[in-house]
């Protein structure tokens, strides 16, 4: 028996599923499945099911945790409402909701990582150091996941060292162990990168080579084009660029926080 390894996206997503599948098919059995012994055997509306039932829920758990997000870090839950409100009618976002891909789940995550790096801040002057430590910690750990889900996602860790760089209060020791929980959470979803390394960076150059083919110079404006006409719509690609702006003057702080990890991955499609 032969089995290829292939790393072009990180694993996390396949273990994930393999758990989602393996608990699926533990608790339940569907009628006229008792002889299916291969989770491959079974009939496609059933085989696809517990697959994007996860997927789909994990694109309403960001949904809920944008609105957390938002609101407090503007301290306005208007705007938590709303931004909650823009993604939920996202068409890319239901789309993506829909299918057995990383780029939901990796979403989720690097929400999840901005939550807690934000609170970071917001608590670095009020709470102990124990508090903004364990913030360091999951902020880390979701950016670590997040990049095990899809290798560009590592780049939310900037919001994170962006937040030590804006609340002087807190130590290096902790954003340290940020940095080393997001380590760990990569690892954990990646465990190749060290039992094959020499695979893994292949797999990882293979998907840049990718990326880089002639015309490449123009993603940026692709995906700009995409985003306005049919990602999210004419309407909401104004709104997101005038709160773009409108945020500096709520709470300059957090605002970037934010959005220093989308300047950074537009920043990396282009360049990169």
């Amino acid at each position: 028996m032969i089995i290829i390894l292939i790393f072009n996206y990180g694993s996390l997503l396949i273990y994930f599923q393999a758990v989602v599948y393996a608990t699926y098919f533990i608790l339940v059995i569907p009628s006229g499945t008792e002889n299916v012994h291969r989770i491959i055997d079974m009939p496609n509306y059933l085989f696809y099911l517990p697959g994007r039932l996860s997927i789909a829920l994990v694109g309403v758990a960001t949904v809920w945790f944008t609105y957390h997000l938002v609101t407090n870090g503007y301290r306005n839950r208007l705007l938590g409402l709303l931004a909650a409100l823009f993604l939920a009618f996202s068409p890319i976002h239901v789309e993506e909701s829909r299918y057995i891909t990383p780029n939901v789940l990796s979403g989720f995550f690097v929400v999840l990582s901005l939550f807690f790096a934000s609170r970071i801040l917001e608590n670095s002057s009020v709470s102990s150091q124990l508090e903004v430590t364990r913030n360091y910690i999951l902020a880390g750990l979701f950016a670590g996941l997040a990049a095990s889900t899809k290798y560009n996602a590592a780049l939310v860790a900037v919001s994170m060292l962006t937040t030590y760089l804006l609340s002087l209060r807190t130590s290096k020791i902790a954003c340290s162990m940020g940095l080393g929980a997001m380590v760990f959470g990569f690892l954990a979803g990646t465990p190749y990168a060290i039992f094959d390394p020499e695979t893994f960076l292949y797999g990882v150059r293979t998907e840049q080579i990718h990326y880089r083919f002639q015309g490449s110079q123009q993603y940026f404006w692709w995906y700009a084009d995409y985003l306005f006409h049919a990602g999210v719509g004419q309407v909401v690609s104004i709104l997101i660029i005038v709160g773009l702006i409108y945020g500096l003057s709520l709470n300059w702080r957090s605002h970037l926080i934010t959005n220093v990890f989308l300047l950074c991955y537009f920043f990396a499609d282009v360049f990169i």
